[in-house]
């Protein structure tokens, strides 16, 4: 697999230490997640340089406009499926940490959590 930018591999190294960290997920779980995150990064990076790249034939030249106009819509549409794609996978990832820390309580953890908590009052009638 090729990386088109060197700060991917950065990126993709940190989630997949994220990922390890999280102990209440399967393996399988986290390779596909990691497969996931990894493949959304390099297709929106691979976009943008595709949409950079278009961009500056088309500026203030309406043949090459129309020649391009549609390939730099779909650029700026496969970012955008990316971005979804990466926001949908940080709400399981932010759903696994919150299941890992609610099993990682004790009951007496637990309680002290919610006694910490402020009680709201209600209204008075």
């Amino acid at each position: 697999m090729t990386i088109i930018n060197e700060g991917i591999n950065k990126k993709i190294a940190e989630f997949k230490d994220l990922l390890d960290s999280i102990t209440t997920l399967q393996d399988k779980r986290k390779l596909l997640w990691q497969d996931v995150y990894t493949n959304a990064l390099q297709d929106r990076d691979y976009a943008l340089q595709m949409y950079t790249h278009l961009s500056g034939f088309v500026a203030g030249d309406p043949q090459q406009h129309a020649l391009h106009g549609p390939n730099i819509a779909k650029y700026l549409e496969r970012m955008s499926k990316a971005n979804d794609q990466l926001l949908k996978l940080a709400e399981l990832v932010a759903a696994a940490l919150t299941k890992q820390e609610e099993e990682g309580m004790s009951a007496d953890a637990l309680y002290d959590k919610f006694a910490e908590e402020p009680v709201k009052a209600g209204k008075k009638r």
